[in-house]
């Protein structure tokens, strides 16, 4: 039965720790030019990898040439 529970409870404990983890660097540079610079870098990761399941291929050459 333990291990059952302990099965079934320990991703939602290390969802919620990154979770929290995640916050807490989100909240430490709201407001400063690096959460701008991740912002972007973010977007930038976002385009490359709609372009590689979408199959768009000159965007794809071009965010890979960035990277």
């Amino acid at each position: 039965m333990t291990f059952f529970f302990w099965s079934n409870i320990k991703p939602v404990i290390e969802i919620l720790i990154l979770a929290v983890v995640f916050y807490r660097i989100l909240v430490f540079f709201r407001g400063t030019r690096a959460f701008q610079v991740l912002k972007g870098m973010t977007y930038l990761l976002i385009a490359f990898l709609l372009s590689q399941v979408l199959g768009l291929d000159i965007l794809n050459w071009m965010l890979t040439k960035f990277f």
